[in-house]
């Protein structure tokens, strides 16, 4: 390529490598079956239950030849933020784990899952957020504060804590909705799975107690955040149904606007100056893990779907642009990596030159 389209490179590389991409879809999912397949497929040439079996890749030669050295002994496994950890079980631990796991009449305990309880709060501010009151997401961006570059953005946020949700039900004012959610639980439990759709819809029923909104108002002030009830009934109506979707855990993101666009896609979402709403659960990853990423999250406002024009795109076309970007955000990951101590799943936002990371979460 000549020098003088030398500012125009990434723009050509894309468009080749979009050309080459959509070739090859037709053939994408045939090769994945092939080199990846997945847990039930091995399970079933293995005739094991693939909840029953660790499937797990391993390219290091080395940590392979000790595993293979271990062939026929009993191994205890651990994932870390940045391993698996693993080590022999020895014949004492093991007659011993045998004859204190089991009940009296030979069965294995159960696991029982405490559910978090209401703890006589609404609404908390980044600086009350612990392990008992909020997710892992909710904590990691908190724990970035003062810690990070102070050329690194991070967001305000406020969170209703655990238990919010079970409360609001629980209120007088809301128990025409407990009773219709409990009837559609038992649907649930006959395996009748048209209740999901039935569930979400009554669940935005609900009515807000008084009090949490007069929590909420005082924790997003305070916190110097927009409150959605100074633009009108229909602005915090609209908050409200947002914060119904999250269900039991959301946080908030007050960005001047957002912008979700990834360098393979045509086409991005775009909202005006708004609060993104944003569930923070550890229910779908391991323990001590963030939960649903920034793409569960749901904005206030109604999303604008935009074209995309690359061309015009500074990070595209002026090279001291792309270099500043790319080498602070480079930056931004290594202290944020360095301050936890492991590889991270980090996201973020690029306004006007500046770096917000919006989630931190351990790489797995």
């Amino acid at each position: 390529m000549s020098k003088s389209k030398a500012d125009h490179w990434a723009l050509v590389a894309k468009s080749i490598l979009d050309r080459t991409r959509l070739a090859l879809a037709s053939k994408a999912e045939q090769y994945q079956r092939v080199l990846q397949p997945s847990a039930e497929y091995l399970g079933s040439l293995l005739g094991v239950d693939q909840g029953a079996v660790c499937f797990a890749t391993c390219f290091d030669p080395n940590i392979l030849a000790d595993l293979q050295a271990h062939e026929g002994k009993l191994l205890r496994m651990k994932p870390t933020s940045a391993d698996i950890v693993y080590n022999k079980v020895k014949d004492s631990e093991l007659s011993d784990a045998s004859s204190t796991d089991l009940r009296e009449d030979g069965s294995s305990p159960s696991i029982t899952l405490v559910r978090e309880q209401y703890g006589g709060r609404y609404a908390i501010s980044s600086e009350e957020f612990t392990i008992e009151t909020v997710g892992a997401k909710s904590r990691n961006i908190s724990y970035l504060k003062g810690k990070v570059p102070s050329w690194v953005g991070i967001p305000t946020s406020v969170a209703p804590p655990f238990g919010v949700f079970e409360k609001v039900l629980s209120e007088d004012s809301n128990q025409a909705v407990a009773d219709k959610l409990s009837s559609l639980k038992n649907k649930l439990g006959r395996v009748e799975f048209s209740a999901l759709g039935e569930i979400r819809k009554t669940v935005l029923q609900l009515a807000a107690p008084p009090q949490l909104v007069q929590e909420l108002k005082n924790k997003m002030q305070s916190a110097r955040m927009p409150w959605p009830g100074d633009e009108g009934e229909q602005r915090w109506e609209q908050a409200w149904t947002a914060i119904k979707k999250m269900l039991r855990r959301c946080g908030f993101i007050p960005p001047t606007s957002m912008s979700v666009g990834l360098p393979e896609q045509t086409h991005c979402l775009f909202i005006r100056r708004s609060i993104i709403f944003r569930s923070d659960s550890n229910g779908e990853d391991l323990e001590g893990y963030a939960g649903a990423g920034l793409y569960d999250s749901i904005p206030m406002d109604e999303e604008d779907k935009v074209v995309l024009d690359y061309s015009s795109d500074p990070l595209i076309i002026d090279g001291n642009f792309r270099n500043s970007i790319l080498s602070s955000i480079a930056r931004a990951g290594n202290a944020i990596e360095e301050l936890y101590g492991s590889p991270q799943d980090i996201e973020g936002v690029v306004k006007d030159g500046k770096i917000f990371v919006v989630q931190t979460r351990p790489q797995m």
